[in-house]
C-alpha cells in the first residue's frame, strides 16, 4: 500500500512456476472447520475463524507441509513473550475456500443439468404414452 495503490501485487511478470492450484491442497480447504472462540486480549468479544493448528493437522493428513503454502505461519505474539504461535493468512485461506465453493457449485451445476434431461426424457415418455 502506498499513496497511490491500494492492493496486493500481482503482476505475472513476477511469478514463477504458475500452475493450476492442486486438488488435495482444495480438499483439505475443504475440511477445515470454522469456530467462534474468545481470544485473550479483545475484552470477551466472540470472534470467528480457524485454529491454525486444526489447519496443519489436516494438511498434514494430505501429505502437505502447511509452512511450503503462505496460509500458515509462525509469530510472536507480545514483545515480552518467546513462546511462538501460529497465525492464518485469511487472504490465501479465503481465496482456496471460494475456488473449493467454485469447484463445489460448478459439480452441483453439472449434476442438476444431468437430472434436467433425465426429468425431461421420462415426461417425454409419459407424454407419449398419452
Amino acid at each position: 500500500v502506498d499513496s497511490t495503490n491500494v492492493g496486493t501485487l500481482s503482476d505475472k511478470r513476477l511469478k514463477k512456476e504458475i500452475q493450476n492450484i492442486d486438488k488435495e491442497l482444495i480438499k483439505a480447504i475443504e475440511e477445515v472447520e470454522m469456530k467462534q472462540f474468545k481470544v485473550a486480549n479483545r475484552n470477551g468479544l466472540v470472534s470467528v475463524g480457524i485454529l491454525a493448528q486444526d489447519l496443519i493437522n489436516i494438511f498434514e493428513k494430505y501429505n502437505k507441509n502447511p509452512f511450503d503454502y503462505e496460509i500458515v505461519f509462525k509469530t510472536r505474539y507480545r514483545t515480552d513473550d518467546n513462546t511462538v504461535y501460529y497465525a492464518i493468512n485469511y487472504e490465501q485461506f479465503l481465496i482456496l475456500k471460494q475456488k473449493a465453493n467454485d469447484i463445489k457449485l460448478q459439480e452441483q451445476q453439472e449434476m442438476i443439468e444431468k437430472l434436467q434431461e433425465k426429468l425431461k426424457e421420462l415426461e417425454d415418455r409419459i407424454n407419449g404414452q398419452d
